[in-house]
């Protein structure tokens, strides 16, 4: 509950208060040592004063506290929204990558079917031995690709982890025997 005052809020205690200071100042006849007895008696000097002579401030602080909060909001939109865009351009850049090494894989194979041939036929003897060399340059050019493909996929996959919020740790990686254990490269040397 507010006091009456066109303009002014104040709490129903204060304008109590001061219809009190009011009654004790025409009863004693002397205003200041009214109040000052009552100043003492009710201890709200600084709050009364403070209530009254604030110039707007609460409203000031209110509407200060309100453009910080939407200047945060703001800011919390636009960081969430860019984490969301670097996580789709991952993902398409995956998608992508996938497809790549799919049709890099198929030319690998033809690679590896055209070489095969090309050293029948020279051991044939039908063919010189420049056509295998070109084979096996071919070959090895789509293996390149295929290669850089898959190191693109995997340099993907982990911007992915980073940009959902991490979880990548060296521990959950397996021994680099295992993976070459599984791996289709043709070992050095062999």
């Amino acid at each position: 509950m507010t006091g009456g005052t066109p303009g002014i809020n104040m709490p129903a205690r204060v304008v109590r208060s001061i219809a009190e200071l009011t009654w004790a100042a025409t009863k004693n006849g002397s205003t200041v040592a009214a109040l000052a007895k009552f100043i003492r008696s009710r201890s709200l000097g600084a709050q009364l004063a403070e209530t009254i002579f604030d110039g707007g401030a609460p409203e000031a602080q209110v509407a200060q506290a309100r453009a910080g909060f939407d200047a945060a909001a703001a800011n919390y939109r636009q960081v969430a929204l860019a984490a969301f865009q670097n996580v789709e351009d991952n993902l398409a850049a995956l998608r992508i990558l996938e497809a790549e090494a799919a049709a890099q894989a198929e030319a690998v194979k033809s690679a590896e079917q055209s070489l095969a041939i090309a050293l029948n036929q020279y051991r044939a003897g039908t063919v010189s031995y420049l056509n295998v060399v070109t084979a096996q340059t071919t070959a090895y050019s789509n293996e390149r690709n295929a290669i850089s493909i898959l190191g693109n996929r995997l340099n993907d996959s982990v911007a992915l982890v980073k940009a959902l919020g991490g979880g990548w740790d060296a521990n959950d990686l397996p021994a680099a025997d295992t993976i070459d254990s599984h791996s289709s490269a043709p070992k050095p040397g062999g």
